[in-house]
């Protein structure tokens, strides 16, 4: 059976012609769908406001519902980045806390000519470099001794990548993101 739409009809779908010859509600035209009556306007949630007067209404529905969804995904990235911090630092410490343990004699800061895929930043002379591990080894040796003799950090040992080219990245991204370096203190 082929139902002819009534103006109701065209207001709930967002048809803005204006249909004159359109008697309103014909309620003939429209089938009974066991939903009570078979007014279209009785259909409509009065929670969600009358979406037929106000054709704006179901924007501002949708800018609500995307403005939480947001807010959520706001509200979970802090809470990321605030547990990576959280972990970021105790492992740190508890890596120091392994160096600390290690150290056992005064060892030389490394001399930083022997490129390599380990990441140190020289506190001496105020740059990143990238070392071989023997080198980085040096520097965590370094690093070690002077924490637990309260002296001037001389080398900060920070991570080996997989290659080279790895760590000339991240060296290049400390560099212009400028890191912040307060470990040599």
């Amino acid at each position: 059976e082929v139902v002819e739409a009534d103006s109701s009809t065209d207001a709930m779908l967002g048809d803005t012609e204006d249909d004159s010859s359109s008697s309103g509600n014909d309620t003939a035209s429209t089938p009974d769908l066991g939903l009570g009556s078979n007014d279209s306007s009785d259909m409509v949630d009065s929670s969600v406001g009358n979406s037929m007067n106000d054709p704006m209404s179901d924007l501002t529905l949708g800018d609500a519902i995307e403005d939480t969804l947001i807010e959520s995904n706001t509200e979970n990235t802090i809470i990321t980045a605030d547990i990576l911090e959280k972990l970021e630092v105790k492992t740190k410490a508890l890596k120091e806390k392994e160096l600390l343990e290690k150290a056992s004699a005064p060892t030389d800061p490394p001399e930083y000519i022997s490129p390599g895929a380990a990441l140190v930043y020289n506190c001496t002379d105020g740059h990143w470099a990238c070392i071989d591990v023997t080198s980085y080894q040096t520097c965590q040796s370094n690093y070690a001794w002077n924490l637990k003799q309260g002296l001037t950090v001389q080398c900060y040992p920070t991570q080996v990548y997989e290659s080279e080219e790895d760590c000339i990245a991240l060296q290049q991204y400390k560099i212009d993101s400028i890191a912040k370096t307060d470990f040599c203190r």
